[in-house]
């Protein structure tokens, strides 16, 4: 509907919408895809209430980029957006004529760990998201028979 209408400030993705009673210092949102952003059209006064306004891009890939043109067009008037995606940085600057911040996935936890690092290890595999069936069982058994904590 975006594409068809040209606009990204006209859509509300959500069928409810709302206005913030209070000011406030910041307005964070994460959003998982450029369809994500547009979900911001359901707060009516946002703008106006929120002093500074993160968006934080979880996923865009640089290949379709053009195809959310007119989603990205309302970052816009984000006060500071932040991507995971470094190879989209440029191209999302481009659209919107503001800079954009890289933000990697991870970080170097050996690097940035406050303890010694002889210590021993509390969580040795830790799994998020879709996963194989049988190798979620074998891990299950893994950590049954040895000291091996798998979440």
């Amino acid at each position: 509907m975006a594409q068809a209408v040209g606009s990204s400030r006209l859509i509300n993705p959500l069928f409810k919408q709302f206005n913030l009673d209070k000011e406030y210092e910041l307005f964070f949102i994460i959003c998982q895809s450029p369809l994500d952003i547009l979900t911001i059209n359901s707060i009516r006064n946002w703008r106006n209430k929120c002093r500074r306004v993160v968006v934080w891009l979880d996923e865009i890939w640089a290949k379709d980029i053009e195809k959310w043109k007119v989603q990205l067009s309302f970052l816009q008037e984000i006060d500071y957006i932040f991507m995971n995606f470094s190879q989209s940085i440029e191209g999302v600057s481009k659209i919107i004529q503001r800079p954009c911040e890289y933000i990697p996935f991870g970080i170097d936890a050996i690097k940035f760990c406050p303890y010694p690092l002889n210590r021993e290890r509390s969580v040795d595999l830790y799994s998020v998201g879709r996963r194989s069936q049988v190798t979620h069982q074998a891990l299950l058994n893994l950590s049954e028979r040895i000291n091996f904590l798998y979440l």
